[in-house]
């Protein structure tokens, strides 16, 4: 795919994922705008979680995007042409199966990982301020756990692909084992610039965020429970190991187990579909 004079990419992801360092490299591009999770917010801040379609957010590191609700987030994403590229990362379940929200001027990439990895990482994000009683509940009760988004990110594949619409995806672990091609394919796919620079960049303070990313004012308060962006911010680079390729799963809390057992088919049928990389390895 040639590059676009104005390139818009949708990351569609899970929690905990690697898809916020992703972000992270990608947004080093210039002239690019970044906005964080738009639709997981909105899905998770309406009464009893329920997902509202005219709920306020208040996005106030851009004064003219003060109030948004779900068709806002999209007009805004289809009409911004204040930057040159947009990159926007999102949990793909916080559509609702909705897929009028997304924008139609977007590339898409679904990108993946392990579900046993996804639902540990969430679990070891709050290890060190709660116990594991009340972690588990946390999880299933501010995040609407287990919402099992693999299932969702199939779903959504599945449409975009008979909507013709462009769609790729991406195993996270290929991150961990070679950032460079993964990161040069979803450039060249998007329509992004691709420079070796972007694999790197500064590390900021775990309270700060890059000056060109846009996330909900409310994501302050999850920030004082857990930090989900602080890897992102003191990141230099992808430093990730990779997955192993078996997971233990002893002593794991029964609700993990069944986020686990209800994901692990939708992912597997991702990983069928997504791009090979490093066929030499």
């Amino acid at each position: 795919m040639s590059r676009a004079p104005h390139a818009k990419l949708y990351i569609w992801t899970e929690l905990r994922s690697r898809s916020t360092v992703l972000l992270r490299c990608l947004s080093n591009i210039k002239n690019s705008f970044a906005f964080l999770e738009p639709y997981q917010y909105i899905a998770i801040s309406g009464p009893s979680n329920e997902r509202q379609s005219e709920v306020r957010i208040n996005f106030g590191l851009v004064k003219e995007y003060n109030s948004w609700s779900r068709k806002h987030v999209k007009d805004s994403i289809e009409n911004y042409h204040k930057t040159s590229h947009v990159i926007v990362k999102d949990i793909a379940d916080s559509l609702g199966g909705d897929y009028s929200l997304i924008p139609e001027n977007a590339v898409n990439i679904i990108l993946i990982r392990h579900p046993a990895k996804c639902i540990d990482s969430l679990i070891k994000l709050t290890d060190e301020d709660i116990g594991l009683q009340s972690r588990v509940a946390s999880i299933k009760e501010r995040l609407h756990m287990p919402h099992y988004s693999h299932k969702a990110m199939l779903k959504l594949y599945a449409f975009l692909k008979d909507n013709n619409r462009p769609v790729a995806v991406v195993d996270s672990n290929d991150l961990a084992v070679d950032p460079e091609e993964v990161v040069k394919f979803i450039c060249e796919y998007s329509g992004l610039p691709f420079t070796r620079e972007m694999l790197t960049w500064e590390s900021l303070p775990p309270d700060v965020l890059p000056s060109n990313w846009v996330i909900p004012n409310g994501y302050e308060d999850l920030r004082v429970l857990f930090n989900p962006c602080e890897v992102a911010s003191i990141s230099t680079n992808f430093m990730f190991k990779p997955d192993p390729e078996t997971f233990n799963l002893s002593g794991m809390h029964p609700v993990c187990l069944e986020y686990i057992e209800e994901t692990l088919p939708s992912y597997e049928d991702l990983l069928k579909l997504k791009q090979n990389f490093n066929q030499h390895r």
